[in-house]
This record gives structure tokens, C-alpha cells and sequence, in this order.
């Protein structure tokens, strides 16, 4: 029998047996896994992935006996497999055209990997996790082009897809009964679709397929129009159709289609060309400001962070003319006793990712640090928008504390961007200083309600309460002008630029069309001059559902980002892969699990109110002596209350539709149709629940 067919090793085979397995397995690697067919196998790949599963077995197996007291042995055998796992990541990095012709070899690795990452044991040596994170973007390099999951005009049907498709159906009869129910609904239906795209050989077309949930100017036209109108199919300036997720998928379109779509997209633009009074819009009319964001700037953010945590070297802050978008100054009281936490936090970080001052250099190495940083930013952006809606102390301080955070990885994040040897697109170089102005005022604004509930407190002293509306004040006036600049950079259509010279990020304004400008109004076709008004029945689209934070509404154009969905790989994007990924699909807009907000005895909802309301009957008996619920503070918290039921409810009505209209009618007949089918309608929850995700 040989070694790749012997059944799984167990925890009582003994270290004999184990150290024999090892044995085989580094003897197979160091000859470059030659031997496969005396091992009864017809590819090297088939070879290899079965010894790397036999590999990750042993080790399982190994592990069991860590809990004897006398395992020195074992635990030595254990070092030496996890020494293998570098030969295997060796060999695919240098053949893995050989390794490809295995078929499917790129699904049955990812598999493997994904198995391998939800073991519990891989916490025992960190090279186990630094080898799965390096093989993942192996998997995503090998896999072949999309198109290849075609046959005959449709997708190549597999067993595990019709699973994964039924219970995606399932959830339309699903119960929910409260928010955290209906959250649950759109995260399951992320589970299912992404389970049926893997299953179909598309393992990184979850990620593709990903839409920006806060964007209503990229907003799919399927999630709002019937599927018996051309908007559905071939989309409305840059809001995309269903065709367009064809097309992602791999699959290919008629001329007229691509047509058909070429000039819905131009159709959009002169509709949003027009102005609200009627008049062209003209580039003469858009601001002829330059904006620069150079790697000094950045510096700049970085000592500014290091000095208010008095970190070593930095003694001053950086003068205003560096600092390009300066936040304001906090009290040095609250710094003082927040500086060891500062201090621990920027310390995490130099370690976790990089030194400033040297930036990595290998191509490999900064793509994960881009991805990695991107992945804790929209954690902390959602961790301090909820930490800071709560009274408790602590919470405000990890709230503020992760500002700072939020801010040094935003600039190592930069960073890496401006020293690019291969600059990205400009796209990409203006999302990013939106994106940093985003932080920017996730960081005030945060100081800011943090503040404010302190001002609420009745024993702040005068002196005390002056000094702090003195900050408050100062931040919101910095608040709207950061939010000036996002507007601009927002409508700005001019993309930011290198300079080859300077390494340096500019916005810079693009030549005025004449033509262009000179276009009479009357040129424009009349019947593209207007949106239709035929009601829903009629097939245009349904008035989307708004459901409105109850607090905090300032906060509504940033949405939560998603943190890191835990046990599921994430796929590192590469330059050179056959299916590049964008980084903000990758990172972002993912709907991550969440503890439960209510069990069988307990809902947290209910007992927040609950706790909320003793306060403020506490309050107003101790300030306006008023009797339980009658006093202004309990009033304020039943207005809220009534706010967030209100919303609830219209939430609850919104996805009692199920789908867009005439979502019935979507075909689901070829197999591409019922993948098609199942995005449209995950799409049209996250839209709809978008409030609560």
C-alpha cells in the first residue's frame, strides 16, 4: 500500500508510526514528488495535494498527545513536519504550471487549505499560519481563467453546486423575527451563494462579485428593476445589469448585447450631465484646485500620531504646512493617561506590519500588507462607531484609543501605495484619499460624541465644561471642513496622478473640451432627458428602502465595514494572477459573523432598554423629581425607541418582498441563470438590510 492511499493516521498509532509517515513524506518532497506514479497516481498535482493532506493529518494526530506530560518526542516530530510545509510551498511556487495540470487543482488545494485553517492546532506554530497565508495566494495564481467553467453556453455543472443552491432558496421562507434575525438572513445568504460559487471550480468569484452596499451611484439596476426591463439587463450609466454578472462570471455576450450595454452606460451619463436648473454641466464650473499627498505628508501623519502618545524620538509635532488634512489638538490631560495604551497600540502595529521607516520591498510581502491593512480598518471602523454609542468608560476609551489606530494603519496603508514600484490605477489613488478623509472624521467625530457624553454628566465642573465645549466646537468646525474636501474628491472627476520625479500623489484637472463645452442643450435627445414614471406593476423599479439610523445620522454616508469573517480564507490579491481581484471587493462591504444578540432567555436588545431606562428614571428623580417615565430623560429615550421600532418595522415590510420586482419571473432554468439568480437577490438584501449590516 503506498503512502498516498494509507488511511488517515490516529491519535494511538503511536510516534513510530508517525515518524515513519514523515519520513516518506520529506523523502517524496526533497525528489520533487517524482515518484507519483509508483504511488499509483497520474498527475504530480494529485501526488502532491495527497501527501499534503497526509502531512496535515499527522500533525492533527500529533497533536493529540501534546497534553502528556512527557511529549518531548512528539513535540519535536511536530517541528519537523511543520519544517515540511516549507518544502511544499517551495515546490509549488517554482512548478506550479506542473502542479496545474492536475484538474481542479486550484479547488482541491483551496479545499485543503480552507480545512487546514479552521484547525484548532495550527495556534501552536506560527509558521503554520504564516505558510497557509503565503499558499493561499497560490491557489487564487493557479486558477485557471473563468471562461474555462464554461461549456456550451453555460456553466459547468458540479454535485456540491445543487446543495448550496437549495438552501440559498430556503431562506425566502425564512422567520425573522428582529433585526439581528434579519442580519442573520443576509448572512447566511452570503454563505450559500459564496458555497455555490466555489463549488462551481469560481473560487475567487465571491470576491468579484461583491458590491459596495453604501454607493447609490453604483447601485445595480436589478436590485431596483423588474427583470422584463432592458435597465435590468444592461444596467443605467455606471450602475450595472445582470448581463454585467455574466461577463464576471466568465461568460460571454452577444455584439448586440455589448452594444445594447455601451449605450445604457452613455444614456446615464447625459442624464447626469444635466443639472438640477436645467443646464449643462460645465468643466469650467468644477474646482481648479490641486491637491498633492506625498510620502512627507505622510510622514507627517505619522509623527503627529507619535506625538501625542510621546512616543521616543518624536518631540514636537509636525509643523501645519506638512500636515496636509490636520485633525484637532486632544486634551493633554486625557493623552497623558491614555499614552501606555497609545503607546502598546502603536507598538502592536510597528510589529504586526512594518517599520516606517523602512517600507517592504517584495511585491508578495506589500500585497498582503495592503491586504491585512485594509482588513483591521474596516474593523476599527466598525468597532469605534459601536464602542462609542455606549456610557461605558472603558468602551469610550477603546473607542478613541482605536482612532489613533485607525489613523497609523490608514498611513502605513498609504505608504505602500506611494512607494509602489508598479503604480495602481487612479482609481485607486483617489479611493484612497477618500478613503483617508473617511478616517479623518471617524476620528473626530468620535472625540467629539465621546466629549459630548461628558459634558451629559452632572458633576463636570465649570472650568472643566468650558474647556471641553472648546474642543467640541473646534472639532466640528474641522468636521465640516473635512467633509468639504470629501465632497470634492468625491465629485471631482479628475483622477489623481504619480509624478515620476516627486513619487508624488496629485489630483490633476484634465484639459477642458471644448466641444464639449459648446454643446447646445438642445442637442441632447429629448427622450433621454427624463427618467420613466411607470409605476412599479409596469416594470420600473421600486422605490428603494431607506431605513435611517436612529443615531448618530451624520454618520449614514460611512457605512460599517465588515471585520475579517473568521474560518473562511481570504484570498491575497497578486499583480499577475489570471483573475485579478480589486482590493476593495477583497476587504471590504463582507457581511462577518457576529455574536448572537439574543438567546432563548436572553435578548441583549431588551436588556439594554431595560438598563437605559433605570438610568434615566434615576436621572430625572435625582434632577427634575419627576416620576418614573414622565421625566424629560425617559421621554427622549422612548422618542428613540419609537424611532428604532419605526425602522424596524419598515425593514421588517421591506423584505417581507423578498426579492426586486417581478423577482418571480428571473430565469433559473440554465445553470449560469440560477447563479445569476441567486446574486441578484443576495444584492437586493444587502441593499435593503444595508442599515443593520
Amino acid at each position: 500500500m503506498s503512502l498516498a492511499s494509507a488511511a488517515s493516521p490516529n491519535a494511538d498509532a503511536g510516534i513510530g508510526v508517525w515518524s515513519k509517515i514523515i519520513n516518506e513524506i520529506e523523502t517524496a518532497a526533497d525528489f520533487g514528488f517524482g515518484d507519483f506514479e509508483e504511488a499509483g497516481l497520474f498527475t504530480i498535482g494529485a501526488y502532491y495535494l495527497s501527501l499534503y493532506t497526509r502531512l496535515k493529518e499527522t500533525m492533527r494526530a500529533i497533536t493529540t498527545t501534546f497534553t502528556k506530560e512527557d511529549h518531548a518526542e512528539e513535540e519535536a516530530l511536530f517541528k519537523r513536519a511543520v519544517e515540511l510545509l516549507d518544502k511544499f510551498l517551495k515546490y509549488a511556487n517554482e512548478s506550479g504550471e506542473t502542479l496545474a495540470k492536475c484538474k481542479n487543482f486550484h479547488y482541491k488545494l483551496w479545499n485543503r487549505l480552507d480545512d487546514f485553517l479552521r484547525q484548532p492546532w495550527i495556534s501552536y506554530d506560527r509558521r503554520i499560519w504564516s505558510h497557509l497565508h503565503k499558499m493561499v495566494p497560490l491557489a487564487i495564481e493557479l486558477e485557471p481563467p473563468f471562461e474555462q467553467a464554461w461549456k456550451d453556453g453555460d456553466l459547468i455543472t458540479h454535485k456540491r453546486f445543487q446543495p448550496a443552491f437549495e438552501k440559498f432558496m430556503e431562506l425566502n421562507d425564512m422567520r425573522h423575527h428582529d433585526d439581528a434575525d434579519r442580519r442573520y438572513l443576509v448572512l447566511m445568504s452570503q454563505t450559500y451563494l459564496e458555497e455555490a460559487l466555489v463549488a462551481l471550480r469560481l473560487i475567487t468569484a465571491p470576491r468579484k462579485v461583491q458590491v459596495n452596499w453604501s454607493k447609490d451611484e453604483t447601485r445595480p439596476t436589478y436590485v431596483d428593476f423588474s427583470c422584463t426591463t432592458d435597465e435590468y439587463l444592461y444596467g443605467l450609466g455606471e450602475r450595472p445589469g445582470a448581463l454585467s454578472l455574466k461577463l464576471k462570471l466568465g461568460g460571454q455576450i452577444t455584439d448586440e448585447e455589448q452594444k445594447r450595454m455601451n449605450q445604457a452606460k452613455q444614456k446615464g451619463k447625459r442624464r447626469a450631465s444635466t443639472s438640477a436648473a436645467g443646464e449643462p454641466a460645465s468643466k469650467k464650473a468644477r474646482s481648479t484646485e490641486r491637491r498633492a499627498m506625498t510620502i512627507e505628508n505622510v510622514d507627517a501623519d505619522i509623527d503627529d500620531i507619535c506625538y501625542d502618545a510621546r512616543r521616543q524620538g518624536v518631540d514636537q509635532r509636525p509643523p501645519p504646512d506638512v500636515l496636509l488634512t490636520p485633525v484637532t489638538p486632544n486634551r493633554q490631560d486625557t493623552l497623558k493617561t491614555y499614552r501606555p495604551d497609545l503607546i502598546k497600540t502603536i507598538n502592536r502595529i510597528r510589529v504586526t506590519y512594518y517599520g516606517w521607516e523602512d517600507v517592504p520591498a517584495g511585491q508578495l510581502d506589500r500585497t498582503r500588507l495592503t491586504l491585512n491593512l485594509q482588513r483591521e480598518i474596516n474593523v476599527l471602523r466598525r468597532e469605534t462607531r459601536n464602542a462609542v454609542r455606549t456610557d461605558t468608560p472603558a468602551r469610550l476609551k477603546r473607542a478613541k484609543i482605536d482612532t489613533y489606530a485607525l489613523r497609523l494603519l490608514r498611513a502605513l496603508h498609504m505608504k505602500l501605495l506611494l512607494t509602489a514600484e508598479r503604480p495602481v490605477s487612479d482609481e485607486k489613488f483617489n479611493e484612497a484619499l477618500i478613503e483617508r478623509i473617511e478616517d479623518l472624521l471617524i476620528f473626530e467625530q468620535v472625540w467629539n460624541e465621546a466629549d459630548e457624553k461628558i459634558l451629559a454628566l452632572a458633576h463636570v465642573t465649570r472650568e472643566k465644561k468650558l474647556e471641553l465645549e472648546g474642543y467640541v466646537h473646534e472639532r466640528t468646525q474641522n468636521i465640516a471642513r473635512l467633509r468639504s474636501k470629501l465632497d470634492q474628491l468625491r465629485a471631482k472627476p479628475e483622477r489623481p496622478r504619480r509624478s515620476r520625479e516627486s513619487g508624488e500623489l496629485v489630483e490633476i484637472q484634465e484639459p477642458e473640451d471644448p466641444e464639449e463645452q459648446e454643446e447646445p442643450e438642445e442637442q441632447e435627445e429629448p427622450e433621454e432627458q427624463e427618467e420613466p414614471e411607470a409605476p412599479e406593476e409596469a416594470g420600473e423599479p421600486a422605490e428603494p428602502v431607506e431605513i435611517e439610523e436612529p443615531e448618530d445620522p451624520e454618520e449614514q454616508d460611512e457605512p460599517e465595514a465588515p471585520e475579517e469573517s473568521q474560518g473562511a480564507i481570504e484570498p491575497v490579491p497578486e499583480e499577475h494572477t489570471g483573475t485579478k481581484i480589486d482590493v476593495d471587493d477583497t476587504c471590504m462591504w463582507y457581511v462577518a459573523p457576529k455574536r448572537p444578540g439574543k438567546t432563548v432567555y436572553y435578548s441583549e436588545k431588551l436588556e439594554r432598554r431595560q438598563e437605559e431606562r433605570a438610568r434615566a428614571h434615576i436621572h430625572d428623580r435625582n434632577i427634575s423629581q419627576s416620576e418614573p417615565g414622565e421625566g424629560p430623560q425617559a421621554k427622549k429615550l422612548e422618542a428613540r425607541y419609537a424611532r428604532e421600532d419605526e425602522q424596524s418595522a419598515k425593514l421588517a415590510a421591506a423584505l417581507a418582498k423578498k426579492g426586486p420586482p417581478d423577482h418571480e419571473k428571473i430565469p433559473r432554468e440554465a445553470l449560469f441563470e440560477k447563479v445569476i439568480y441567486m446574486i441578484v437577490i443576495h444584492h437586493w438584501r444587502l441593499f435593503t438590510a444595508r442599515s443593520i449590516l
